[in-house]
């Protein structure tokens, strides 16, 4: 029935004059799961507890503890509200016996504020999102045995450490059949459990992969798991462990060397006042003896409070109660959903029904609700801006909590951490980690445009190095064929992805970023608190887990070959043998020129346009028109359509309408080659001597004026005068696309060159009148193009070193 220490940790916490152990968890604020009810400070039966186990606590506890010259802060009486979750021994909980709170944060922080002059206010609070809480200025401050890391530090501010603390092995007792972290790493057998978004998880996960990792949502459930067979052992901090055997005492044990070795701290809101007069206390405490005898009482074998003796705490049955289900009265709720996401949602090629994660759980989650899901099929691009915009109730599509998001849309609390990885081809073995492809330049690194996938990509390895593609089949069909390297996916999708080409493909390496993922609501909506309240539920009675079990896991074996195309199935419109005007200016490489050779016009819009009429029925009647007036033009009805590698911008938008985005554009430096005064645009803000040239009209003007000032900037009617005067010398530097950068090197390779990073990144697009009818085809066929692979066979033709057309081969 004792909770018993080791004499190794009670040496070191004496040696240290510190007193208190610890959890470790943070989850993101979507996740915070907050019961805000008041708590009375200590009883005075919770405080004879104290004195019978050590009683000069007590006298040090009555003594004054401030005066004239102790030197500690004053906080005038000041309320100090103070998150706890009582539950978690020997820090705070709740006894059953008298119904008070108690614990050794109680103690602790009664005794600082009697120092320093303060009021705790104790308020309630589950461990999930309680670090995110005081982030966000919910309490002063949180004592929950919390550990101090780097990660948490970037958005709390914590007190000093006031103990140490190990993570151990629990297991059933009398377990031989492992000793070590070394033996559960060669026997993989070996069931391992701990409690997720912890410390504790991160340890495991460090040591013997995710993979191998089951993740509980709180470390009861872990310990019930482990006496049930389920498991084989829990990775916990040790003095958590103790609480575990009490009454366990015959069935479970803790074994093995400390696994890793934390300090534990008190959490503050951001640049908090409390910190320094706190740290004050705590310093006093340890001089004094006080945290020593702390240490003594709730940290030995004087301490015989065990989980069958507290309540629950914030996990309690009566606040779950408290919560009623809303009723939404048969309401219906429209689910933006792109049905070719695993295991999110698809639709079986086997049955033809939609099935998935995401209808499983707003299914469940519309009968406890009393609404009826109406599901609407979705491209992933736009979808967030289309429910932003009121099209659809929510979104559900794996999709990604972030704080860009949430300026536009409204997210649910998070239902699953997601890790993003490497899907590479299976044996690869010329790199492992991020740091060894940030190392070979050779490497090509691929994913999707528009994802965190892409962002995180790009902020480990920068933008040049990244393979945009519109969806993540396209990139793992490049990566089958040997086009690419390694995909950057999350780790759900890229299991999708292996499958049947489990002999072909392999996801490796540590996870490069952590997410929270949630539903996303129009701005506003109240179908977020009832959504909220429902997903709480589910989790509190496993349902949650049990899906989890069910679509992240290798009991999921449904494929990407097993499935429809979802909203990616397009149904092109006939145009009926339709002219189209077109407007181009037959002098931009590689977009469209008149061949000097041949007389003949050619080019990327001349193939891409002429693929998508064959597919519409439609006849596409070229017209020569130049770049200055071309968009007003269109504007004006003079043509039905304009390509030209035009930008899509909001101040074009306004007067004509655009087709999707076909191609990401960056815009570059052109330079004669060897320029070795500049590198970058800063370089260029420092030196106004250095000349700065581009064509009038585009946004590579804009961008260079707004970097460097339109005093600063000489503007060429066209990019090939611009070109001449670089060339000349007479400027020494062009600001253009990347792509028709590519088109004047060419012959000028010994001549010129691009250099420095990406200035911005930018979407082209055709350009209609507006309300124009042909948007709707021509996006359809886009659709098809980038489906089948064309889009990218013409981008390799044409925006690559196969193009080898210069502007001395064509005509003005």
């Amino acid at each position: 029935m004792l909770k018993k220490l080791s004499p190794l940790l009670f040496a070191l916490m004496l040696m240290f004059a510190l007193a208190a152990c610890g959890g470790s968890a943070d989850k993101p604020a979507e996740e915070t799961a907050v019961e805000e009810t008041a708590v009375q400070e200590t009883s005075e039966e919770a405080s004879e507890e104290v004195e019978e186990a050590a009683p000069e606590v007590d006298e040090a506890v009555e003594e004054p503890a401030v005066n004239e010259e102790s030197g500690l802060p004053d906080l005038g009486g000041r309320e100090v509200t103070v998150a706890v979750e009582n539950a978690y021994l020997p820090f705070n909980y709740i006894s059953l016996e008298t119904g008070e709170p108690a614990g050794w944060d109680y103690d602790t922080i009664n005794k600082m504020c009697e120092m320093l002059n303060c009021t705790p206010v104790y308020v309630e609070a589950a461990w999930e999102g309680m670090i995110q809480a005081v982030a966000d200025g919910q309490f002063d401050m949180a004592a929950d045995g919390i550990t101090i890391t780097d990660d948490r530090a970037e958005i709390v501010d914590f007190s000093d450490g006031y103990i140490n603390i190990n993570q151990r092995f629990l297991v059933r007792l009398g377990e031989d059949s492992f000793a070590s972290a070394d033996d559960i790493l060669a026997d993989e057998n070996i069931k391992i459990g701990t409690q997720v978004g912890t410390t504790n998880y991160e340890t495991a996960s460090a040591l013997f992969g995710e993979d191998r990792i089951e993740a509980f949502e709180q470390f009861p459930f872990a310990v019930q798991a482990l006496l049930a067979g389920d498991i084989d052992v829990v990775v916990m901090d040790e003095t958590a462990g103790q609480g575990y055997l009490g009454v366990n005492a015959d069935e479970l044990e803790l074994i093995g060397e400390p696994l890793a070795g934390d300090q534990l701290g008190f959490v503050f809101s951001p640049g908090s006042d409390l910190v320094e007069p706190f740290n004050a206390a705590l310093s006093a405490m340890k001089e004094d003896g006080t945290l020593e005898a702390l240490s003594s009482a709730y940290f030995s074998d004087a301490f015989t409070i065990t989980y069958d003796d507290i309540g629950d705490g914030a996990y309690g049955d009566d606040g779950a109660e408290e919560v009623e289900m809303p009723d939404l009265g048969g309401r219906e709720v429209t689910v933006a959903i792109e049905n070719a996401y695993l295991p999110f949602n698809y639709i079986s090629l086997e049955t033809g029904e939609p099935a998935g994660w995401d209808y499983d759980t707003i299914g469940v989650m519309c009968e406890l609700l009393n609404c009826t899901p109406v599901y609407v099929e979705a491209a992933w691009e736009g979808m967030i801006q289309a429910v932003a915009d009121g099209q659809f109730d929510m979104a559900a599509d794996g999709i990604t909590i972030t704080d860009d998001r949430a300026e536009i849309v409204d997210f649910s609390d998070g239902y699953i951490n997601i890790n993003q990885r490497f899907l590479v081809r299976l044996g690869e073995d010329s790199f492992a980690s991020a740091e060894d492809i940030l190392a070979d330049e050779s490497i090509k690194i691929g994913t999707q445009v528009g994802t965190t996938n892409y962002e995180t990509a790009s902020a480990l390895f920068g933008e040049d190095r990244i393979e945009a593609f519109e969806q993540f089949p396209f990139a793992v069909q490049a990566l089958l064929a040997g086009d690419i390297d390694v995909v950057v996916m999350d780790e759900t999708a890229g299991q999708g992805y292996l499958g049947v080409n489990a002999d072909e493909l392999e996801l490796i390496g540590e996870p490069l970023a952590g997410d929270q993922l949630g539903f996303v609501f129009s701005p506003g909506s109240d179908l977020v608190e009832p959504f909220n309240i429902a997903l709480a539920a589910i989790k509190a009675d496993g349902t949650l887990e049990a899906l989890s079990s069910e679509y992240f896991s290798d009991a999921f074996t449904i494929t990407y070959d097993d499935i429809g195309d979802g909203a990616y199935a397009v149904e092109l419109p006939d145009l009926e043998g339709m002219e189209v005007t077109v407007a181009v200016e037959n002098a931009y490489l590689p977009f469209n020129y008149i061949s000097l050779a041949t007389g003949e016009p050619a080019g990327w819009d001349y193939d891409a346009i002429d693929t998508m009429c064959e597919m519409l029925n439609c006849v596409p009647v070229y017209v020569e028109a130049a770049w200055e007036g071309m968009i007003q033009a269109v504007a004006d009805g003079q043509f039905d359509m304009a390509a030209d590698g035009i930008t899509i911008t909001e101040d074009r938008a306004e007067v004509v309408a655009f087709s999707d985005g076909y191609i990401s554009i960056d815009q570059r430096f052109l330079v004669r080659k060897g320029e070795d005064r500049f590198a970058s645009a800063d370089d260029l803000i420092a030196n106004e001597d250095l000349k700065i040239g581009t064509q009038i009209g585009t946004t590579n003007y804009e961008t260079a004026a707004a970097l460097f000032g339109e005093g600063r900037i000489e503007a060429f009617e066209q990019f090939p005068f611009a070109v001449q005067a670089l060339l000349a010398g007479d400027i020494d530097v062009v600001v253009m696309d990347e792509t028709a950068g590519q088109g004047y090197l060419g012959v000028n390779a010994e001549a010129l060159e691009l250099i420095g990073e990406s200035l911005s990144s930018d979407q082209l697009g055709f350009v209609f009148p507006l309300d124009s009818e042909l948007v709707g085809p021509f996006n359809a066929a886009l659709v098809e193009l980038k489906a089948s692979g064309v889009l990218d066979e013409l981008a390799t033709m044409y925006f690559s070193d196969a193009f080898t057309i210069t502007d001395d081969d064509i005509e003005e």
